[in-house]
């Protein structure tokens, strides 16, 4: 049975409830250093701020990227990915619409945001499913939608290849 008031001890000693919760002493729990007893002062933030995008990267986004994106949509290019998934046999629930772009070679793995044979026409559902199961999408799909180190396109997909205009050169077309 569950008490939502401490029993207490009346003046003829009988145990009793407390009817009154001022009665009760409540006191905070404070603590002068977290629980692993080191100072604050010592112990490194669990959370890091993000990086800001360097000026460089802003312009080449807002450049290239961004109307190549604008570009796409105005021709009426929508979802690929939702194709080479119906082939593949895995059902995203692609919506068909041009959402995003998704990248072959991430940019977190020197992937390129720039050279237009790594960015594919992509909605978040078809998008969301890659990257959520990248390793049965390249089991079923191989490096047509995800690129491992290895993998034959893996350098041409990289950004070092931007800094040099090695790779897009159709940076002009879609």
């Amino acid at each position: 049975m569950k008490r939502s008031t401490p029993l207490r001890r009346d003046g003829d000693g009988a145990r009793r409830f407390a009817d009154q919760r001022s009665e009760l002493k409540r006191t905070e729990i404070r603590r002068a250093t977290p629980a692993t007893g080191l100072p604050r002062s010592t112990l490194k933030p669990t959370r890091q701020r993000m990086r800001q995008r360097s000026e460089a990267r802003s312009e080449l986004m807002r450049e290239v990227r961004v109307p190549y994106i604008q570009q796409l949509a105005e021709i009426g290019v929508g979802c690929e990915i939702g194709m080479v998934f119906a082939e593949a046999g895995i059902d995203s629930g692609c919506t068909g619409k041009l959402e995003g772009l998704h990248e072959r070679r991430k940019r977190s793995a020197g992937g390129s945001l720039l050279n237009h044979a790594n960015l594919i026409p992509a909605c978040n559902r078809c998008n969301g499913h890659i990257e959520d199961q990248p390793g049965e999408v390249r089991l079923l799909t191989g490096t047509a939608l995800v690129l491992r180190e290895g993998d034959p396109e893996w350098e041409l997909m990289g950004r070092r290849s931007d800094r040099y205009g090695d790779d897009h050169d159709d940076a002009e077309a879609p």
